[in-house]
């Protein structure tokens, strides 16, 4: 809980679609963060089915986070290399 931490006014959570979530750029600009856990097969019940949601994520960092950094959690190589963007680290 970011309240708990005291980190409330530095941290926003959002649970959702990103093919639809935008973000302010004047408020978050280049600070920004972005951490997902996005499905990956176990939690979508079969892994043939990540494609659309890792390509619409990758959409997503694309058209709203420019600049910002982002750490994605996965347990499928297969399913990370939809999202077609460079990883500096894996």
């Amino acid at each position: 809980d970011t309240a708990a931490a005291g980190l409330q006014k530095l941290v926003e959570l959002h649970c959702g679609c990103t093919s639809s979530f935008k973000v302010d750029q004047r408020k978050h600009a280049s600070r920004t963060i972005v951490v997902s856990n996005p499905p990956w097969g176990l939690r979508l019940g079969d892994a043939t089915e990540v494609e659309e949601p890792w390509t619409t994520l990758g959409q997503f960092l694309r058209r709203e986070c420019g600049g910002s950094r982002a750490f994605l959690l996965c347990g499928n190589p297969r399913a990370a290399q939809f999202v077609r963007m460079k990883a500096r680290r894996k």
